[in-house]
């Protein structure tokens, strides 16, 4: 039964369903702010040193 709810709810949960956008739409590629990509690697070493810190406890 869980399975069968899962497999319904990652099959509805995808962005575009079919038929989607037409083949005339074009995808803009937009680079990412290098303060987002700052912020990630901030938050992985704040991320290690508390799961370091919580090993020695």
């Amino acid at each position: 039964m869980i399975w069968l709810v899962l497999s319904f709810v990652t099959c509805v949960s995808y962005a575009q369903l079919p038929p989607g956008f037409d083949s005339s739409v074009e995808d803009a590629e937009l680079p990412i702010s290098g303060l987002i990509a700052l912020g990630l690697v901030i938050g992985g070493i704040i991320g290690v040193k508390k799961f370091r810190q919580s090993k020695k406890d």
